[in-house]
């Protein structure tokens, strides 16, 4: 006989069901453009986005757990490897972007750094995600090598100095309370009388995404107002920082493609035309 759940108890269940499809869109978006699976990465997130609509109302309620069983069952649809021709553009794309961002100055420093990173996040994906064990197989032959191709035992740094994490998040010139009081518009409501982000949600928003912050691991957000809106919001904090030696457009662009399910099938060059113009029904103003 099934034991009846307490509210605290379906809580905690539909809670974890909200973060484990947040931590799947998100691994999604990272080994992109590789597809992970035979219907394409683009109706895995159509089919995420209705789930996590159905999981955020029985979450309001907490009377019953829900699971996300549209994409749950796409698992029977992954792809179980990857053409090693598609591993290697995606690398040359990720380090690309680490050294221009980052300061990485070895293959091998951003594979271990890589390889630490999604073991921490996300080791309880890779049987969902075959491709995703072997980004991480790819990796650690990576991280045995220096640039010229030899073994290197000193873990990508000279032998002088200790190994230093790296952390990939947002450097604004903004302290905590700005960022807070630009963004907390965000837990307005929307003109359906709907809150357009949950308290919690803003939280890990600011601290998955801004250095000032304790790292949170990260979520996607579908938040309950037009998808431009959110565009100019974070467009307004960028311009109004960059003078101040703040992050790249290139970091908010991402910042918006890796943190909301609107803006996952923009490209940067989309996103830059659009996001500076303010809506006619600006609702975060």
């Amino acid at each position: 006989m099934f034991k009846k759940l307490s509210t605290e108890e379906i809580k905690k269940e539909n809670e974890s069901n909200v973060q484990d499809l947040h931590n799947k869109l998100v691994i999604v978006s990272y080994l992109e453009p590789i597809e992970l699976f035979f219907t394409g990465n683009s109706y895995f997130k159509e089919q995420a986005f209705l789930d996590l609509q159905d999981l955020k109302e029985a979450r309001k309620e907490n009377t019953v757990v829900k699971s996300a069983w549209r994409t749950r069952d796409l698992m029977l649809e992954n792809i179980q490897e990857a053409e090693i021709s598609e591993i290697h553009s995606l690398f040359d794309l990720k380090f690309a972007e680490a050294q221009r961002d980052n300061g990485f100055k070895t293959k091998s420093a951003f594979a271990k750094h890589e390889i630490k990173y999604m073991r921490g996040l996300y080791a309880n994906y890779f049987g969902w995600f075959p491709i995703l064990e072997q980004w991480i197989d790819y990796l650690e032959v990576i991280a045995t090598k220096n640039t010229w191709g030899v073994e290197d035992n000193s873990n990508g740094y000279p032998e002088t100095k200790a190994p230093i994490e790296i952390d990939n998040r947002i450097n604004s010139s903004a302290s905590k309370e700005e960022i807070i009081n630009h963004f907390k518009v965000l837990l307005n409501s929307n003109n359906k009388k709907q809150q357009i982000i949950e308290a919690d949600d803003l939280d890990c928003l600011l601290q998955a995404n801004f250095i000032v912050f304790n790292l949170k691991a990260k979520k996607i957000l579908t938040p309950l107002c037009s998808k431009w809106d959110i565009g100019y919001l974070v467009h307004s904090f960028y311009n109004t920082h960059i003078s101040n030696g703040g992050a790249t457009a290139d970091k908010y662009t991402t910042f918006l493609i890796e943190n909301f399910t609107q803006f996952q099938n923009d490209s940067h060059a989309t996103i830059i035309k659009q996001w500076s113009k303010r809506p006619k029904k600006y609702a975060l103003g």
